[in-house]
């Protein structure tokens, strides 16, 4: 399709700064913006609008605008306060209730649909604490002699410390479910030539890793039996991804220890960059679409999400991709406030390929920083 009959709109919602910014980009003449309470209108004299809801309410009367443009694009940017928003549902990170059972349930391989574990006759499943606990933990012992036998008190711990499995319960975390041993279909898993991962037995995708007496499985490896991918009511367990298990491990760590600043790898060995990586944002909502313009009409060609009455959770970073760090990264480079992070590959391929995909949807002029590119990562959302 011609880039020259498209206009593309980016609107951000910053939650903590409560302001709300829309822009708009197109080769040639831009349409006519307004704003309302909770939306705006887009449109070309004589044509007929079109119309962005927001699910929030906005003081369009104070909203500044700046038009510009480079050889190419001209640009319209307008930023308003928030006046009103939705109230925000802040467990979407925490387990949905449709995870909370056991009954006629049996857990899935996602790449080849073959049954591996049967949950239908446990006691139940329950929350595991969430990933803040740690820093919670201040709340609950405030010995400072206690404090101080705990290692590593105020982060992360060194290892996980949910390592057993309970014998008659289900316990479901952030990224991943604890199973006890019993529930395993016989023939259906193997272990790696370690003993320490999962696998199916019949496509080797790896599931999860062994804990005493039982497994860690991902959510991002697996289907439950009574899920309907198609039908977003019925769902599971599909809405965990590459991307937002890859986000989910960045933000627990950078989290936990208060960090803003990351550097990222790939387990590939063979995969010699590495990802600079400087979260601006991790409570930001987003909505991107682009509209093809005949004569004065407009008609949308594509939207994220697809809901047409929400935005999309996501972190706003900027980022660079290089072979390895260099001295003049001083930023990165001998810094005890930057989290070293390894992904998987194909966690690698989601987070590179949602980084490019999302720098497009800043105008051209906007997409550096520096020497650093601005895009986003998308968080857990059971959003469609």
């Amino acid at each position: 399709m011609n880039d020259d009959d498209l206009i593309h709109v980016s609107v951000e919602k910053f939650q903590h700064m409560k302001r709300l910014m829309l822009t708009v980009w197109t080769k040639g003449p831009c349409p006519i913006v307004e704003l309302r309470l909770n939306r705006a209108r887009l449109y070309y004299p004589s044509g007929e609008p079109i119309e962005i809801l927001f699910d929030c309410h906005i003081a369009h009367e104070r909203a500044r605008r700046s038009d510009s443009s480079d050889p190419e694009y001209t640009i319209i940017t307008i930023t308003c306060p928030i006046t009103l928003d939705v109230k925000r549902d802040y467990d979407l990170d925490l387990p949905a209730q449709s995870e909370l059972s056991t009954r006629s349930r049996q857990l899935v391989c996602r790449s080849c649909d073959t049954p591996f574990a049967d949950l239908s006759n446990l006691e139940g499943a329950y929350p595991l604490p969430c990933d803040h606990w740690m820093e919670m933990s201040e709340l609950w012992v405030c010995d400072p002699s206690t404090m101080s036998h705990i290692q590593n008190p105020y982060g992360l711990p060194d290892r996980p410390l949910d390592e057993a499995a309970l014998p008659t319960r289900v316990l479901i975390g952030l990224r991943d479910v604890i199973v006890p041993a019993e529930t395993i279909v016989d023939n259906r898993t193997s272990s790696d030539k370690d003993g320490m991962m999962i696998l199916c037995c019949k496509c080797q995708s790896n599931l999860g890793s062994s804990i005493p007496n039982g497994f860690r499985i991902w959510k991002m490896a697996i289907l439950a039996s009574d899920e309907c991918t198609d039908n977003p009511r019925s769902r599971v367990f599909s809405f965990y991804t590459d991307e937002s298990d890859a986000v989910a491990l960045i933000l627990q760590q950078c989290h936990s220890r208060s960090h803003y600043l990351a550097v990222v790898s790939c387990d590939d060995p063979n995969q010699e960059d590495v990802l600079c990586l400087q979260i601006c944002n991790w409570d930001s909502f987003a909505i991107d679409a682009s509209y093809l313009k005949t004569g004065n009409c407009l008609s949308l060609q594509r939207r994220s999400p697809v809901d047409p009455n929400r935005f999309a959770p996501v972190i706003k970073v900027y980022y660079r991709f290089q072979p390895e760090l260099q001295p003049k990264d001083a930023a990165f480079v001998d810094n005890a406030h930057v989290e070293r992070i390894q992904l998987t590959t194909a966690q690698w391929k989601s987070v590179k390929q949602s980084l490019h995909r999302s720098s497009h949807c800043y105008p051209p002029t906007q997409r550096m920083i520096g020497n650093m590119s601005k895009g986003y990562l998308h968080r857990l959302s059971r959003i469609i």
